[in-house]
C-alpha cells in the first residue's frame, strides 16, 4: 500500500522486516493499471483482514472509504468523497483529511 496504519493495540503484529497486517491502508490508483488497486488489492486486503481501505483516485478526484463487514472478508462502501469533502475514517474516530489538500499535493 501507499500508506499503512496500525493501531497501538495491534503493534505485536509489526516486525522489523514486515507487518502481518495493517488496520488501515490507503492506495493511490495507478493510471496504468487501476484494476490492480480497485479489484486485486481490494480482495487481498479483505482476505488479510484489513479493517479499512481507502482508494484514492487522482483522475476523478474521489476517495472511496471501504470497511470490512463484521467478521467477513468483504468490504462495503462506507462513503465516496470528492475534492471538496472532509474524508473521515470509520476506524479512527476523529481522523479526517480535506480531500482538496490530498489532490492538490
Amino acid at each position: 500500500p501507499d500508506i499503512m496504519f496500525m493501531l497501538n493495540t495491534n503493534l505485536h503484529r509489526c516486525f522489523e522486516q514486515y507487518w502481518e497486517s495493517a488496520d488501515l491502508v490507503m492506495e493511490v490508483i495507478s493510471p496504468d493499471d487501476p484494476e490492480q488497486d480497485t479489484v486485486k488489492k481490494k480482495a487481498e486486503y479483505a482476505q488479510a483482514g484489513i479493517k479499512e481501505y481507502w482508494i484514492i483516485n487522482p483522475i476523478n478526484e474521489t476517495i472511496v472509504v471501504l470497511t470490512l463487514e463484521g467478521g467477513s472478508q468483504q468490504y462495503r462502501g462506507a462513503a465516496v468523497y470528492t475534492n471538496k469533502d472532509k474524508v473521515k475514517s470509520v476506524l479512527l474516530e476523529g481522523f479526517s483529511v480535506d480531500a482538496d489538500q490530498v489532490f492538490s499535493a
